[in-house]
């Protein structure tokens, strides 16, 4: 369903920006992709009934996110997405998305153990090296863990 994949993509949105440390915009964006997910009705269907207004009625829909919106209808693609996976180090935005990692855990996993990928965070949780980290500890390594297998 069209809904899923953009409020995805706007959850994504929101742990960049929040890595970049963008104040009010990640909010929004979570905001906006909670109402989305929620929803009943198709975004597609409401933008083919009622266009960019239908879907600047959606709580949490502002002009700017209703924009991207019918630009992920009509192209398949966010331009601001792809711009700001660009600004991220390589491999970091597959990293945020594993549950129970977020933008915050894999920024610190990467400056303090040097996690670039996926196979490197397995090989710390291998080696039990995200547990003797500040902040993480037995049960974040297998959260992480649990993350990896869903992902």
């Amino acid at each position: 369903m069209l809904n899923t994949e953009i409020a995805k993509l706007f959850y994504e949105i929101a742990e960049i920006l929040d890595y970049l440390k963008i104040q009010w915009k990640p909010r929004a964006y979570r905001k906006a992709a909670q109402n989305i997910e929620s929803m009943g009705e198709d975004l597609n269907e409401i933008y083919k009934k009622e266009g960019l207004k239908g879907l600047k009625n959606i709580p949490g829909i502002g002009e700017g996110i209703a924009k991207k919106i019918v630009e992920y209808i009509e192209t398949k693609k966010i331009r601001e997405y792809e711009k700001l996976k660009n600004k991220m180090p390589k491999g970091f935005v597959e990293l945020m998305n594993i549950p129970g990692l977020g933008s915050r855990k894999a920024d610190i996993l990467s400056k303090k153990l040097g996690i670039k990928s996926i196979e490197d965070l397995k090989k710390a949780i291998e080696q039990h090296k995200i547990s003797k980290l500040t902040g993480f500890g037995p049960k974040s390594e297998k959260n992480i863990l649990k993350g990896l297998n869903i992902f």
